[in-house]
Formats: C-alpha cells, structure tokens, sequence
C-alpha cells in the first residue's frame, strides 16, 4: 500500500456524489397526484455532478443562479439524492424539445436540467430568471422535484420570489406549504448582475405518505480510553417496534489510520438500515505516533464487534450474522476483527464478524512505510498484515477494487483473495477497469482526495448488496 500521509480520505464509501446512473428509473411517486412526475426520468443523463446548467449560454434573460443544502429529516447532508428543476423562458413559456414529443418531459420544455447532491448536501443550477406566465397572474416560478434513489420521488414546493409583483399577499398562502422546505426566496443581485437564489430542502417534509427511513443515528459508548468515550452509532430499520432480530453490519471510515470521523460512513450506515439491517459506525482511536497505533484501532475494532454481541438483545441484532464494512485503512480494521480475533475460546464473546465487504482495502502492508512510521517501534507491518496471516475459516470476502489502484496495489489484494481461497475461505475479487483507488479515475491522481467514478461507485455498491443479498442478509427485493 503507498504511503497514506497525504490521502485525506474524506470518502464516505457510500456518500460520495452519484450519478443518474443509480436511479432505477422506477422509484415510485409519492406525495400524492402529480402530473407529469414521470418527467423525471425521461432524458436524465447518464452522469452528473452537484453543479449544472438548466439555460444554456446566451438564452435572452437575466443570468440566475439557484443553490442550497439537502438535508435529511435529520439534519444530515442527503448526498446522491437527485434534484430536477425546470421553467419557462423569459417569455412565460415552455419552449419544446421536439426529441421529447409524445412524453411527459415534453410539456417541461428544454429548460430543464438535473443534479446529484454532493457529500457537503449542496447543489447549484445556474440558469436565467423565468417569467410568468402570460396573460395570467400565476408569479415567475421555478418547479422541482427530487429523486431519492431507489426509494422514490416526489415534487416540492417549487421557487417563487418575493421581489415579483405577481407574489401578492393573497397568493402566498399557496406557496408556502413546505413541501421539502420553503420555496419562497429572497433574490439578491451578485456584483455581475447575476440574481442569486437559495433554496434548500429537506427530503420528505411536507411530503404525504413519505416513506420511513432508517431511524438514528443513536449514539452508544462501547469502550472508554484514557478518560475518552469511543462512540457507536446505531442506525435502526423504520419497521415498527418488534422484537424481531436482525442482521446486522458495522462500518469503518478509512482514513489512513490518522484521520476521518464516524460521521463520514453515515450515509452507508443508514443505507443498510434502510436495507433492513442494523448498522452501525464506529468511532475508533486514531493514530498519534504517541499513544495511539493502528494496534489500538484494531483493537477498537475488536471491541466494537464485541460489543454489538454482547448488547444483541438490546440492538435487535441477530449475534451470528454481523458484517463488517470498510474501505482503504477502515477495511484494514474490519479485516483485522476477523484474522486476529483474541477471543480465548468460549471465555469470552467473539470478535470476528461473520462476513467482509471490503473497498479499495489495505490487506497487504508489506513494505509500507506509513503504517510502520505509526507503529513505531511497536510492531512491525508484517505482523498487522492481513496477507500474512490468513487461515481457514476465515468469514466469507468481497472485495472492490480499481485496476490502477496506486494506493492500495492490485496486486497485494489479489495476493491476499488467492490465499482466502487457497485456504478454503470465499473471496470474491472484483476489479474495475480505468479506476485507481476509491474508484477516482485512472487520468487523475488517486492518493488524495478520492474522486469516485460515479457509474463504478454504483456497480461495486450494487455487488456488495447482491453478496449481501445471496448470504440472506438483506432481502433481494429492494
């Protein structure tokens, strides 16, 4: 593994921007009758980003920028989640995009456009202000609607703006209901003459039959430190109370061992709630150089496996079907609970997870001079090297992995996969083509920050809750 000094893995394997591309182009209508709604999908790009241009360069109108924050019911950034906006021109009209004639999006015009919330929750359109309607006193306004991949959609309250004259007290009533947050603004003017717009939404508020999400996170202590909390973030399934158990699986951050926070896997941690799991993410001691080592995150690792064994009762977790998740150094921990499990024999609640779901993983230290700069003279990275000890009975692998990977190296991982399997253990090896680590593309460095491919980032998430699916962690029809 190349040294990980400068990788600010600020990843969130699973919260990274997403592309349309995980959009099932199904997702159900909810909030009630919505004509037109399945305009959505119809033309939504393969690929996209946080930023877009509804109005191309040069349409007649003064230029106008919309942005602002998704969030979550709580609070959270609701990174991938898909935000379409279309309008008329500066004529009050819709005009046509004659490719589209016959569809729904026909009626939505060529003004138009889509993105896919970034990990800060922030978004921007840049476009030009619309008009009215002619010959009516309907106000300039904006429509929106949101795709919440593989749950639903829904439209919101659409923008309105308090400096038109056509927004007159009487009619305002109707344009703030809140439906996904208030869509009347305050336009202002940048130094450019550019109106600038914020919007923000919350996903599901106001919104008629929103389905449940994941409840949490609930924040546990599972160990103390040095007079310092280690904390578990608990995220339940919204089924109602039961007292049914469920799988369960925990997520590490990567990081290289020195840096990152619980937070950054949240929005994988609710993803598998969401998929009817408990989940967790785990707060672990970072490297110091002083006190703390990867040996107190491996052991923090242990610890946390632990106790979600020990607390099963409590959690609603089924003890013998609990999954760890990592990516980059935080698979390198959920490796670590399963190969160096110090559980002595029936004394003591096992720490080893029942199976592995491993992005771009630090499995193979041999040489590395990162980790054994923190392990000081502790240790040496062969003793830490998950390659270096496998055995039987190891709990069943999958592995995502891109071919250019210039931080974790292809060819420790596929070392380490041929001796799970030389060993009897399953490990299933996929490798995506022109990606580096974190799926960043092969044309960009791949030792900072990650850049993930947005269409490979959705297959390797989809393999991972297929091998999740086929182990009866999680239900296929999702």
């Amino acid at each position: 593994m190349k040294t990980l000094l400068i990788l600010a893995v600020a990843y969130l394997a699973g919260g990274a921007a997403s592309a349309g591309s995980q959009t099932t182009g199904r997702e159900p209508i909810v909030g009630g009758p919505c004509e037109g709604c399945e305009a959505v999908f119809q033309g939504l790009p393969a690929h996209l980003s946080a930023a877009a241009r509804i109005a191309p360069r040069g349409e007649p109108g003064e230029p106008m920028r919309i942005e602002g924050k998704v969030v979550h019911p709580d609070g959270t950034p609701a990174a991938g989640t898909i935000v379409y906006a279309y309008h008329t021109n500066i004529d009050g009209i819709y005009p046509r995009d004659e490719k589209l004639r016959g569809q729904a999006a026909y009626r939505h015009g060529v003004l138009r456009g889509w993105v896919v919330v970034g990990e800060d929750g922030r978004y921007r359109f840049d476009t030009v202000r619309p008009s009215g309607y002619p010959g009516s006193g309907i106000p300039q306004h904006v429509h929106m609607h949101v795709i919440e991949p593989g749950r639903c959609t829904y439209y919101i309250d659409g923008i309105v703006f308090r400096d038109d004259p056509r927004l007159t007290p009487d009619k305002l009533d109707q344009y703030t209901r809140g439906r996904g947050g208030l869509g009347v603004t305050t336009p202002r003017r940048d130094q450019d003459g550019t109106w600038l717009v914020e919007r923000d939404i919350i996903l599901g508020e106001g919104v008629p039959d929103y389905p449940a999400r994941a409840r949490g996170p609930v924040e546990h202590v599972y160990a103390t430190h040095g007079g310092v909390d280690l904390k578990a973030y608990v995220f339940s399934p919204a089924a109602e109370a039961s007292n049914e158990r469920r799988p369960a699986i925990v997520v590490f951050h990567g990081g290289g061992w020195h840096i990152g926070s619980p937070e950054w896997a949240f929005s994988r941690a609710r993803h598998f709630a969401e998929l009817g799991m408990v989940s967790v993410s785990a707060q672990y001691r970072l490297s110091d150089q002083k006190s703390a080592t990867p040996l107190e995150a491996m052991a923090d690792a242990r610890a946390v496996i632990r106790w979600m064994r020990s607390n099963a009762g409590t959690l609603g977790i089924t003890s013998d079907r609990i999954a760890a998740y990592g990516w980059s150094s935080g698979a390198h921990l959920a490796t670590c609970a399963a190969i160096f499990d110090d559980s002595p024999g029936d004394t003591m609640v096992s720490c080893a997870p029942n199976a592995l779901i491993l992005f771009s993983p630090a499995v193979s230290l041999e040489g590395d001079s990162w980790p054994q700069r923190l392990l000081g003279s502790r240790a040496s990275v062969d003793e830490i090297s998950p390659d270096m000890h496998v055995r039987g009975g190891l709990p069943p692998t999958i592995i995502l992995q891109g071919r250019t990977d210039t931080v974790t190296p292809l060819a420790g991982v596929q070392r380490f996969c041929d001796r799970m399997r030389a060993a009897g253990n399953r490990c299933d090896l996929y490798v995506y083509e022109g990606v580096g680590h974190l799926f960043t593309p092969a044309s960009e460095p791949d030792d900072g920050q990650p850049n993930p491919d947005p269409e490979v980032q959705a297959a390797a998430y989809r393999e991972a809750d297929e091998f999740l699916a086929a182990l009866g962690f999680i239900g296929r029809e999702r």
